[in-house]
């Protein structure tokens, strides 16, 4: 019973925003076009149809301004009417893609996808490419929310067909900074998202857009809200409904009045957040807009159950369970089927009763495949089997909790990586406005003191040209002490801006320890519950999870302290003569045993010498790349080390004849938790601070690594040391001294 109250309260209904938020951001975009000009939109080859497109930019209009069964359906009519008497013209394209906008908008999903494959499939015939461009938001965003990841990603590649065949204006430059936005958001790269929507912003305000404006705020604030960053949702969510209001666009307030809600419910204020969902309940209610209103009962039960009301909860559920019936909608029976069982859960009815409930659920979200609740609802099913004394059952419900465990910590590290991310993207935003803000206040002064001068020099012209002199030599003073006030202010700026990079790295790598233990031990916790100390196989299984588990921590640990010991320590006063080819071939022989495991050789080129360095932290660097070669190298292949010296340098070389790295990649490989393509062949955990690692390691020692993107069968890490005065070939030593 603890459980489900303490848990967090995004997490019961998280996916059920996630589906949802991405059809808030369709219907936000679905009017961007209804408000172009149709100049902007009618200079290909339509072959004469100017004024019949211009009527559907009209029709657009109409629809948008009171949305309602009838209306859509005479709209429909005269798109028909109006483009299906040549099913071979341009025309025609245009008629498919505007029903398809249409039905997207008024949430028939089914029609829409064919419409719009339809639709495409014509324009690329036609070379009607400006079209694709103008429909690409609303498209991409019909094709991710309905989960038609195939088609998302075809018409994803098709725009960047696009992009590079068709010299883009502004305008649909920044519609396809839309389009790929919503592909990075259905991605969980919610960065490089956030990133395209903030870059758009500025043209559509120079534009005096206010309409885009409206929209790209809310898409920014959605984005915000899916990393955790609420206060900065919130305001952009509060900036978008001015301008709605200013509008009076109802449908989008409706929708921006749910995201509020959602908003003030991650902070605890349920009874504002109540408030705000039956309001955007009521214009979505007089709209027939069932979809929102699904999602709006739903979203008022979970804060009904958060102030533990479970009468009104279990109201809302139901009555957006009859609804989702009604209109055959399959998430909003699955999400408040789960939230009916877990008011009953949270409420304390009896666990048979509770049971029936969450079989049911079970069934229905493995059947539907909408898992987004499926880690409570196994949890609850795990604990009441066991607390009426149904082990077995307990035990099944368990590993598809523990199953889920995983899958989720995944998504929460991708997503808290995001995060990161973004915290350093707005940091860097608002930096930017500071020094924005500092620089027109520097040159309004610079403005203030010239104007002063010169009125000064214009009323002292008629005095004595010693007067003139003396002023002149004031104002190039002036001039000087400015420049040094300016430079002053520079300097100070950069030493803060790096004092906030330290601290904002400091806080990363904390959020990122606390992440990645937290899960490890909640297993071990929960193995250490389960384990039957009478029940043999069930102590091996539980062992094997712990042993595991703290396998995790130890490799998590360890990696972390490397980077923090390569990144602080000083070791100029440590490092000392050593036979760098020694430490490379007992590194080899450490991890021969575990490149055989998956039947790999490796083989060196070895040539001794000596030279000034420090053992612990090459010894680091070679570990790191000959265990990345091993963990990411196909098996059955051959992994060769080089150890060289040229007149200048001695290099390191390790090439394997694995996955490589993709061309764009580049500035990525190097950097710490970096997400590359490339995965390890065996299952073996990675954290992402190897390569950083070795970066860090190779330049404590005066030299550099690269990667060799010429070579394309695998990976080749290549490293580069200078000589020092001492670094002799080890023979020529042993002859000196001998």
């Amino acid at each position: 019973m603890a459980f489900i109250k303490t848990y967090k309260p995004c997490e019961a209904y998280l996916g059920w925003l996630r589906i949802f938020s991405l059809t808030l951001s369709l219907s936000f975009f679905v009017f961007f076009f209804a408000c172009s000009k149709p100049d902007n939109v009618i200079d290909e080859p339509t072959n004469g149809y100017q004024a019949e497109i211009q009527m559907l930019d009209s029709l657009a209009v109409v629809l948008s301004e009171n949305f309602n069964s009838e209306k859509f359906e005479n709209v429909v009519a005269q798109v028909r009417e109006l483009t299906e008497a040549d099913t071979l013209s341009p025309l025609y394209a245009y008629g498919l893609m505007y029903m398809g906008w249409f039905h997207a908008n008024f949430q028939r999903y089914g029609p829409a996808e064919t419409y719009f494959t339809r639709a495409y499939e014509l324009a690329a015939e036609h070379q009607l490419w400006q079209l694709e461009i103008k429909m690409a938001p609303i498209a991409m965003l019909m094709f991710t929310n309905i989960t038609r990841e195939e088609k998302a990603e075809q018409l994803y590649q098709r725009l960047l067909e696009l992009r590079l065949e068709h010299p883009f204006d502004l305008r649909q430059k920044y519609l396809f900074d839309i389009s790929q936005a919503f592909w990075f958001y259905h991605q969980n790269r919610m960065a490089e998202a956030l990133e395209l929507l903030l870059g758009a912003v500025p043209y559509f305000e120079r534009e005096n857009d206010t309409f885009y404006i409206s929209n790209i705020y809310n898409a920014i604030g959605l984005t915000l809200s899916q990393t955790g960053n609420t206060e900065e949702a919130l305001k952009w969510f509060e900036k978008t409904l001015v301008r709605q209001y200013q509008q009076r666009d109802v449908q989008n307030i409706a929708r921006t009045l749910n995201n509020l809600g959602n908003i003030y419910r991650l902070q605890n204020d349920h009874h504002r957040a109540i408030d705000s969902l039956r309001s955007a309940k009521a214009i979505n209610l007089e709209n027939g807009r069932h979809l929102s209103v699904i999602r709006n009962y739903y979203n008022i039960g979970m804060s009904y159950n958060l102030l533990e009301k479970w009468n009104e909860a279990l109201d809302a559920f139901r009555q957006g369970t009859a609804l989702s019936v009604e209109h055959g909608l399959t998430p909003g029976i699955v999400f408040n089927q789960y939230g009916i069982a877990s008011s009953f859960y949270q409420m304390g009815a009896e666990p048979e009763e509770t049971l029936e409930i969450l079989y049911d659920l079970a069934e229905a979200m493995e059947s539907s495949g909408i898992m987004a609740n499926a880690l409570t609802t196994y949890r609850m099913l795990h604990e009441l089997e066991e607390g009426i004394g149904n082990y077995e059952a307990a035990l099944k419900w368990y590993k598809r909790y523990h199953e889920q465990v995983l899958e989720v910590d995944v998504r929460e590290r991708d997503l808290s990586i995001e995060n990161v991310l973004i915290q350093n993207q707005l940091e860097r935003e608002k930096a930017e406005n500071v020094f924005l803000r500092e620089t027109i206040e520097l040159k309004r002064q610079a403005e203030y003191y010239f104007i002063i001068v010169l009125l000064t020099l214009l009323v002292l012209t008629a005095v004595a040209v010693g007067f003139l002199v003396y002023f002149r030599y004031s104002s190039r003073e002036l001039e000087s002490v400015n420049g040094q006030l300016l430079e002053q202010s520079r300097s100070i700026a950069e030493q803060n801006k790096q004092l906030e990079n330290l601290a904002q790295e400091r806080q990363r790598l904390i959020n990122v320890i606390i992440h990645d233990l937290r899960n490890p031990l909640s297993v071990m916790e929960s193995a250490e519950e389960l384990m039957d100390p009478y029940d043999p196989d069930s102590c091996v299984e539980m062992k094997t999870i712990l042993r595991l588990s703290s396998e995790k921590m130890r490799n998590i640990v360890n990696s972390l302290l490397t980077v923090f010991e390569a990144e602080s320590s000083d070791i100029r006063s440590e490092m000392s003569e050593i036979a760098v080819d020694a430490i490379v071939r007992q590194v080899i022989e450490e991890y021969r045993p575990q490149a055989e495991k998956k039947n790999m050789q490796i083989n060196s080129r070895l040539e001794a010498f000596t030279t000034l360095t420090h053992d612990m932290v090459f010894n680091n660097i070679i570990s790191n790349l000959l265990t990345n070669a091993i963990k990411y190298a196909n098996p059955d292949t051959v992994i060769e080390v080089d150890l060289s010296m040229t007149e200048t340098n001695w290099v390191l070389k390790i090439r394997d004849s694995g996955q490589g790295f993709a061309q764009n990649e580049k500035d990525k490989v190097f950097s710490l938790f970096a997400k590359l393509s490339s995965q390890p062949t065996a299952g073996e955990s990675s954290v992402g601070v190897g390569l950083y690692s070795v970066k860090i390691s190779t330049e404590r020692l005066g030299g550099r690594v690269e990667l060799n993107w010429e070579y394309t069968q695998g990976a080749e890490f290549i490293c580069t040391f200078p000589l020092t005065e001492i670094s002799v070939p080890q023979a020529e030593l042993f002859q000196k001294l001998s």
